[in-house]
């Protein structure tokens, strides 16, 4: 296997976990009985360990040039997933609001709680500073 299709298999890798994790959070918080501390810790580490890859992910890699916090980047994520996942929008309706199957900052706030700061909204910061993403 040549280095950039090692690099590549990481990537996607990464991007399943990812995916896999913030679908499950996404349905935790639509259902709370239906996915267990296990199986996120489980997705968590799945991701953790694709993310440690030399050279890391693309997505890490864009977080890290960018300057994004933590909280930033599983917004960044969750917004880039709507586009990888077609399941995604329904994910976000069922868990936020039946009338919006679309990341809120709002959702972001619950999603990530652990993560989460306001700060993130400012136009000085870098999601909203470089217009990586749009409020509306």
């Amino acid at each position: 296997m040549t280095e950039m299709a090692g690099w590549q298999k990481g990537n996607d890798d990464y991007l399943a976990a990812a995916l896999l994790w913030l679908r499950l959070k996404l349905t935790r918080l639509a259902a709370a009985d239906t996915v267990t501390d296990e199986q996120l810790e489980q997705a968590a580490a799945a991701m953790a360990a694709a993310e440690a890859g030399n050279p890391p992910p693309a997505l890490i890699i864009a977080a890290q040039r960018l300057g994004l916090s933590r909280f930033e980047q599983c917004i960044f994520l969750l917004c880039a997933a709507m586009e990888l996942d077609p399941g995604m929008a329904a994910s976000c309706a069922a868990a936020d609001d039946p009338n919006r199957p679309y990341p809120t900052f709002s959702l972001a706030m619950r999603l990530f709680a652990k993560e989460a700061s306001w700060d993130a909204l400012s136009p000085e910061q870098p999601l909203r500073g470089l217009r990586v993403l749009e409020t509306h």
